[in-house]
């Protein structure tokens, strides 16, 4: 027995986490908020594994429905766009949201198309998971920490090879770093 999929877009719904993600959304830029999501990633992972210490962990790279995460409409006001970086510019803010709209957001601009678009997403995740993995370790040196990475919507090989090879090298990065192997 272990976690079978832990759907890590579901980190992010909590009040206090929330607004980094969207800003990051609607910032892709914005290097911070991505290490602000790393940092968030990298604890709840430990967590994980401390919880499921010598038991499989399967994580599946963040997957967010842009639907989910963004505001509607009716619930922009001018704190919200201010917590999104819009400062109090509302209009500016609902004609971004407006410009993302997808006619099918579940097969929209998500899972491993996100990260072939913005392969500092995929480094980010496959860091905030090993070096999660890698802390347990260090903390505990008979902690068996065992992290499985789903690649969401996989859709070609084309498009594995290009999110695998990110990943073994993002991996092998962190473990040649820590000098620990996970």
């Amino acid at each position: 027995m272990g976690i079978g999929l832990c759907r890590t877009e579901h980190m992010f719904f909590s009040p206090e986490r929330l607004p980094i993600v969207r800003r990051w959304i609607f910032h892709t830029e914005c290097l911070d908020d991505l290490d602000h999501i790393k940092h968030f990633q990298r604890s709840d992972f430990k967590d994980l594994f401390v919880a499921m210490n010598g038991k499989d962990v399967t994580i599946r790279l963040l997957d967010p429905p842009l639907h989910e995460f963004l505001p509607r409409p009716e619930q922009v006001h001018e704190r919200v766009a201010e917590e999104c970086g819009f400062g109090t510019d509302v209009k500016r803010m609902l004609a971004r949201i407006d410009s993302m709209h997808e006619e099918n957001p579940m097969l929209g601009l998500r899972g491993c198309r996100l990260g072939i678009v913005k392969p500092e997403f995929t480094q980010m995740q496959v860091e905030a998971i090993m070096s999660a993995a890698a802390d347990f370790l260090e903390e505990s040196p008979e902690a068996k920490p065992h992290p499985r990475i789903m690649i969401p919507l996989i859709g070609s090989i084309t498009e594995y090879k290009n999110q695998a090879l990110i990943i073994k090298s993002e991996a092998e990065r962190i473990r040649s770093e820590r000098g620990i192997d996970v």
